[in-house]
């Protein structure tokens, strides 16, 4: 199919859809999500995505709690002199 950007018809192969309900969270690493999937992390929970140790199964999901209301990262900012650009690092 054709992309008719001025209708809003756009031809994909697929989608990733990721809705956060109130205070959740959501993380992949290391994973490639192929096709079309959709998640959905409740309030007050955490949606880990990572490589499956099952084989056939290239991810699995996990689902756990938070602890409170803070979230589980936090970013620590800097700033580059040279370039004078904002640098940021997730800390855990």
């Amino acid at each position: 199919a054709e992309n008719q950007y001025w209708s809003a018809r756009v031809a994909r192969a697929e989608a990733l859809a990721i809705v956060l309900e109130g205070n959740a969270e959501f993380e992949a690493q290391d994973v490639t999500i192929t096709g079309d999937h959709s998640f959905t992390v409740p309030d007050g929970h955490r949606l880990v995505v990572r490589p499956s140790a099952t084989p056939g199964e290239p991810w699995e999901a996990e689902l756990a709690p938070l602890a409170g209301d803070a979230p589980t990262w936090r970013w620590r900012y800097s700033m580059d002199p040279s370039s004078k650009r904002i640098q940021l690092t997730m800390e855990e």
